[in-house]
């Protein structure tokens, strides 16, 4: 069971350029990141055309940076995933991977277990 008091957080983001920002600011006090690949489609966004990017955009920020926390990477992209383990891995990096499945069923099974392991661990 899970019954540790934390306190921490939660930030999401919908584009890389935006997280990236954020990382920029705030890595050093991030305890956990969670990457997919696929971010959607172009949008507009102050009347401007932006391109959301990918999780490898942010994998390559975070593969130049000091490893401070695990990354939790969870990707139905069967070819781009491996590529955000493997920069993150080979800059020292810890991360998991997980494939999403049957609709919303993975993340009761197995995104929440792994979530959870992460935020025990004493990094």
């Amino acid at each position: 069971m899970f019954a540790a008091a934390l306190s921490f957080v939660l930030c999401v983001f919908d584009g890389a350029p935006e997280m990236i920002r954020w990382l920029d600011r705030n890595l050093s006090e991030t305890i956990l990141i969670c990457l997919d690949h696929d971010l959607g489609a172009n949008r507009i966004l102050d009347g401007n055309l932006e391109d959301p990017g990918t999780g490898r955009d942010v994998a390559d920020y975070l593969s130049e940076e000091e490893p401070c926390c695990p990354v939790l990477i969870h990707s139905s992209n069967a070819m781009a995933a491996p590529g955000i383990t493997m920069v993150l891995e080979d800059a020292g990096w810890i991360c998991s991977r997980l494939a999403p499945y049957n609709d919303l069923d993975w993340v009761q099974e197995a995104w929440i277990p792994e979530l959870k392991r992460y935020l025990e661990w004493k990094w």
